[in-house]
């Protein structure tokens, strides 16, 4: 969802041990899918396992458990979020990268995916509105060099040189502390404006703000820092192309800018994503039309009826939770009592205990999502992984109900096929947003304008998600509806 009235994320926490390491990814990184992405992985990995620490994870487990993923992106999504634990939990210990290397090896081949579009325009007028010249020069520089962010934060007026248009970079420490030099392409204005920003500092002077500050800023322009990296491979390897260079040499003297060992990493710059030198005509939402398509979806099934004894209460304590503005849990055996509730204070997330999971294998959950949207990828994973009957979320656009039908159909793959379905609806929704960024950063739209296109935009996403699981929850033995709000 996009973020300014946020959308409901019902959660699940299968280990107790990992409930700080999501919050743990969203400080380090800048994008919610891929803490998403690298935080299931994990959670995917130690599902079918028993442990009380980190330290009790067999490492037999894991390595075999990769071997089964090798040749797909998930090894990969796993790989890094197993990395990440290690960080932030030192009782944990990955496989070595030699392991890594030798099964990433199968990997498929190719790296064209085109899910995301880079809006160069975009960037550079967000960046040039900036009055912190500290972000402003270091965007910039990043931008023109392919800096990493962690490089860049390391700097010191003595590791950068100007001569004339020429900017040349002393990477002391780069990526696995190996040293390195850039010479960025001539760019009359930023050398210039570099050269009086230095003029400010003495040579053992960090001119930059840390990593993590660097990144925190960028994340409320809407731009992650590393994609100013692979603007930087882009359009040098473009410059090359046009001044009559063969592909051949252009791809070699691009991989040899970002300091790559191998063209292979350098694809993945020059390859996975799609960049456009102008944002073009994509319209900002102007109707309700997504809202109203759901609004009319309401009786598109009929509901559960009264005779099921667990929902008589269940109905009941909805119409308490419906309105609240963060997010309430309740869980009922199949004669209606109450097993236990949970909140955690926040708008999106009720993170549960294995105990409290355990609890729920034929039970019916009920939520409310603040936000009125449908199911999330946790609430899905929630559904599958414990074995419930039902699993509901109420909200304004009514009660969002999910119930077993047809047991002889495995769920097994519920969770991974809606992954899936919601990645492919960011290549339709991403560039609303962007646009939507664009013309706030440039005053164009009011805070009142901007909070409406929002709005509209999370509804245009939650519509989708809504499409999606009416189309195909029978493929896992569920039945899916909306029953409307009672009075």
């Amino acid at each position: 969802m996009y973020k300014v009235t946020g959308g409901s994320q019902g959660g699940n926490m299968k280990y107790d041990v990992l409930e700080r390491y999501r919050p743990y990814l969203s400080e380090i990184l800048d994008n919610k899918n891929t803490v998403d992405r690298y935080y299931f992985a994990v959670v995917k990995c130690l599902r079918n396992i028993q442990f009380d620490t980190l330290s009790d994870v067999s490492n037999k487990h894991i390595e075999e458990y990769l071997i089964k993923l090798k040749g797909s992106g998930n090894f990969s999504a796993l790989k890094n979020g197993l990395k990440h634990l290690e960080d932030f939990d030192s009782s944990f210990k990955a496989p070595e990268e030699d392991f890594f290397k030798a099964y990433a090896k199968n990997k498929r081949r190719g790296t064209k995916r085109g899910t995301k579009v880079i809006f160069l325009d975009m960037i550079q007028k967000k960046i040039n509105a900036l009055k912190n010249k500290k972000l402003k020069i270091g965007y910039r520089l990043m931008q023109l060099s392919g800096l990493r962010v962690s490089e860049l934060a390391n700097l010191k007026k003595e590791d950068i040189k100007i001569d004339g248009q020429v900017i040349t970079v002393d990477v002391k420490k780069g990526k696995g502390g190996k040293p390195g030099k850039v010479i960025c392409d001539p760019n009359q204005y930023l050398s210039e404006k570099l050269q009086q920003y230095l003029n400010g500092y003495s040579e053992q002077d960090n001119i930059f703000y840390t990593a993590e500050t660097m990144k925190k800023y960028a994340k409320r322009l809407g731009i992650e820092c590393h994609d100013l990296r692979r603007i930087a491979a882009i359009t040098h390897r473009n410059k090359l192309k046009d001044s009559g260079m063969s592909i051949e040499e252009a791809n070699k003297d691009t991989k040899e800018y970002l300091r790559h060992e191998r063209f292979s990493t350098t694809k993945r710059y020059l390859f996975n994503r799609k960049l456009k030198f102008k944002d073009e005509n994509v319209n900002i939402l102007k109707e309700d039309c997504y809202i109203n398509e759901l609004k009319d979806d309401l009786n598109y099934i009929v509901e559960a009826p009264e005779s099921i004894t667990e929902l008589i209460p269940v109905r009941k304590q909805e119409k308490k939770i419906v309105n609240k503005k963060v997010e309430y849990a309740y869980v009922y055996d199949q004669d209606g009592k109450e097993l236990f509730n949970k909140s955690d204070g926040k708008a999106n997330q009720v993170a549960f205990t294995a105990s409290e999971t355990a609890m729920m294998k034929g039970a019916v959950l009920t939520h409310n999502h603040p936000g009125g949207s449908t199911f999330s990828e946790a609430d899905i994973y929630t559904l599958v992984e414990t074995g419930m009957k039902e699993m509901r979320a109420t909200g304004a656009n009514g009660t969002f109900f999910l119930r077993k039908v047809d047991h002889s159909i495995s769920a097994k793959l519920f969770y991974d096929d809606y992954t899936k379905a919601i990645n492919n609806i960011y290549p339709l929704t991403d560039p609303i947003y962007n646009k939507i960024q664009r013309k706030y950063a440039n005053k164009e739209l009011t805070d009142e304008e901007y909070k409406k296109n929002i709005e509209k935009l999370n509804a245009l996403f939650m519509f989708k998600r809504h499409e999606w699981i009416k189309n195909n929850a029978k493929n896992y033995g569920y039945k899916y509806g909306i029953e409307k709000n009672r009075r």
